[in-house]
């Protein structure tokens, strides 16, 4: 019987370790896919940049040309805070209006 608790001790130590790992590659695998995604964004961007704002510019092609975790972080805020801007300005336009 003390056996048997053992093995299923072990059991559970070997899933839940096993669970663990899975956890942590699946979140490597994530962490992967949004810098791909970002990447692709950046090469796909770079040659519209005349169109944007020039902080937007400047972190596009930077993303683009460095290719590192940063500067693909630092494209995703910038562009973030770009269209927070732009909705902002829209919501300002439309008030005045009124």
């Amino acid at each position: 019987e003390e056996a048997e608790e053992a093995t299923q001790r072990l059991q559970d130590e070997t899933d839940r370790e096993i669970a663990r790992l899975m956890h942590e590659q699946e979140a490597r695998d994530a962490d992967r896919a949004e810098l791909a995604r970002l990447q692709a964004l950046a090469d796909r961007y770079a040659t519209h940049v005349p169109e944007l704002p020039r902080e937007a510019r400047l972190a596009i092609l930077n993303a683009q040309d460095a290719r590192t975790r940063n500067s693909l972080e630092q494209m995703r805020r910038v562009i973030e805070q770009t269209i927070e801007a732009e909705d902002v300005a829209a919501l300002l336009l439309l008030l005045a209006d009124d």
